[in-house]
């Protein structure tokens, strides 16, 4: 099998094209309703190549480490990787890989590379990709991708068969492997050979808000030429591999100002007052009060990719379960979380947190990609809402209420040393915009309450969640979002019971439970099958043996809202919720053209 990249150097693929026009299309008439406001012959179009837009504070550009979304698509702007997800045509498409083959047996990938330069003028070379999927073998870093590339306990070889020409060699067919090859970032092996050679100098390189400029110049279509603490400017890589020509250059954007904010308190306020700022990405009140504005359009890209979910830790290695053992061995039990599961009204979260902007999620995967089961399949095994059947099912595993309480409140109880205690949880959450991780967590907090469950619901910074779920394990249950993938063998780490983003009790050294081992087992015809049906099969089994065992419960996809200024237009916008942003998402940005109507 071979997937090739023939196209020139500057005319594009006739699918890019027609999906361009659509884009512009949209673009257009954006920019014609906001003129239709203005006097005329007083005002005219005028082309920009600069754009201003708010981003949260990387907190570090560790193109191996990171697992913060917002932290790849801007490294991704920097540092290219062999192929992408387009989420307008929803697959792959070549990056700097021009092409690529599979023998017969689905044993050795081949990948041909095309010329391509950072912006100091250094040549991409087949060392470069073998030096860069090494270092995401390599275990003295924390790369939650690594598991894609160890396949029946051996890792994945990479060789330079040529300048240009680069071979993997497999232990067993994986059929995914583009994509999960696709997740790597590639980097000039000269920059980073001197600090990788230890982890230390290489997190002091990377890993920090402000590394030295030198690291941020790659084969990308950017670089970052200067940054503070309060904005990062990103030039265009005139050397870029898809440059284009110079009457219509790739990106066209030339410039991407950063303005840099850590926490999104003000960015309403901010975005409405500084008319320099183009797009936001909305929540749906934020959407409502704009709606009034006439400066701005208010788009509905679709149901988005990201799922929120709710989860009870199940990680024996928590420093609560060492005191309360008996929860966390309710924790473990299917029955319990069933029972639980009774007590869950997603359509109730959807209107009173999302304004009726979100849709009801029975699986760990939005319907907006490929893979995903249908939801009335994930309905069949999701136990329904009904609240007096959650109380039923609890008191069979001995949870039953207990003396009324001052306000004549009879909350459930259980055995836990020798005696009878309330059963409580813990729920924590991020912040994020309009508070709806933590409006979520307390909707949960107040169904739970209704048949007896005392909650808690606890806010604080992403980086410090990120530390409890991944290092210390110290949370009782959280409420969070995962960001959907477009093919399910990039969730390796989040299915399997051995990996790092298996939340619910990750690093597994063999399955602790019935359903993960069945899940384990299933991922591995999924990943390894040469035949598509049974693919197929695998990957929809897998997910009603996930669901039955309700290891999360997940709730919802938002629908993604983003008000664009009414001066401006903008061509070439992803309108598809598939897309993390409408705008700067890798394969979306080298199309964006941007006009504003400003005074003749």
């Amino acid at each position: 099998m071979m997937v090739a990249d023939e196209r020139p150097a500057s005319s594009g693929w006739f699918k890019a094209i027609v999906i361009g026009l659509i884009c512009l299309v949209a673009g257009l008439a954006i920019g014609r309703r906001g003129s239709q406001s203005s006097p005329s012959g007083k005002l005219a179009w005028r082309d920009v190549d600069t754009l201003n837009q708010m981003y949260l504070v990387p907190s570090s550009y560790n193109f191996i480490e990171s697992n913060k979304s917002y932290e790849n698509q801007l490294i991704s702007l920097l540092h290219d990787q062999l192929l992408h997800f387009d989420p307008v045509q929803n697959e792959l498409v070549p990056g700097l890989a021009r092409r690529y083959e599979v023998s017969p047996d689905g044993l050795t990938w081949t990948f041909q590379l095309r010329e391509a330069e950072t912006p100091d003028g250094v040549k991409l070379t087949a060392e470069d990709v073998v030096y860069s999927f090494n270092l995401c073998l390599d275990s003295r870093f924390d790369c939650k991708k690594r598991g894609n590339f160890i396949i029946s306990g051996k890792p994945v070889e990479a060789k330079a068969t040529g300048p240009l020409t680069v071979t993997f060699r497999l232990a067993e067919p994986f059929h995914s492997f583009p994509w999960a090859i696709a997740e790597v970032f590639i980097v000039p092996k000269g920059t980073f050979a001197s600090v990788s050679d230890s982890e230390v100098t290489f997190r002091q390189a990377v890993g920090v808000q402000q590394p030295e400029t030198k690291y941020l110049r790659g084969f990308g279509p950017y670089f970052v030429e200067s940054q503070d603490t309060q904005e990062a400017h990103l030039v265009r890589n005139d050397k870029f591999w898809g440059r284009g020509d110079d009457q219509s250059p790739h990106p066209s954007l030339r410039q991407i100002n950063l303005i840099l904010r850590k926490e999104d308190v003000t960015s309403e306020l901010d975005f409405v007052r500084d008319d320099r700022f183009v797009y936001r990405q909305i929540a749906p009140m934020e959407a409502e009060r704009l709606r009034e504005d006439p400066h701005f359009e208010i788009l509905d890209r679709g149901r988005g990719g990201g799922c929120f979910f709710f989860w009870v830790n199940q990680n024996p290695q928590a420093p609560w379960g060492k005191t309360h053992p008996q929860r966390m061995a309710l924790f473990q039990k299917v029955e319990f979380r069933r029972a639980l599961a009774h007590a869950i009204d997603r359509y109730a979260i959807i209107r009173r947190v999302y304004k009726g902007y979100a849709e009801p999620l029975y699986g760990p995967v939005s319907p907006v990609f490929r893979w995903a089961a249908s939801s009335e399949e994930l309905q069949e095994v999701t136990p329904k809402t009904d609240p007096k059947a959650a109380i039923e099912e609890l008191a069979k595993l001995g949870i039953t209420p207990g003396e009324p309480d001052a306000e004549g409140k009879r909350w459930l109880t259980y055995e836990e040393g020798g005696k009878r205690v309330p059963l409580e949880i813990e729920i924590r959450t991020s912040k994020d915009v309009e508070d709806r991780r933590r409006r979520t967590a307390e909707e949960v907090k107040s169904q739970l309450e209704e048949i007896g469950v005392r909650v808690r619901v606890v806010e604080e910074r992403f980086g410090e969640m990120v530390m409890r779920l991944d290092k210390t394990y110290d949370y009782e249950a959280a409420v969070m979002v995962l960001e959907g993938m477009p093919n399910a063998a990039v969730l390796r780490y989040f299915f399997e019971s051995s990996g790092p983003m298996h939340f619910v009790n990750p690093y597994q050294k063999s399955p602790a439970t019935d359903w993960e081992k069945k899940v384990d087992d299933l991922f591995k015809v999924y990943a390894t099958s040469p035949e598509v049906v049974t693919r197929d099969k695998a990957i929809l089994d897998l997910q009603k043996t996930w669901v039955a065992a309700q290891p999360a419960f997940h709730l919802l996809n938002d629908r993604k809202l983003v008000a664009v200024r009414s001066e401006f237009e903008v061509n070439g916008l992803a309108l598809t919720g598939r897309a993390i942003d409408p705008v700067l998402q890798r394969t979306v940005v080298e199309n964006i053209r941007l006009r504003r109507l400003v005074p003749r």
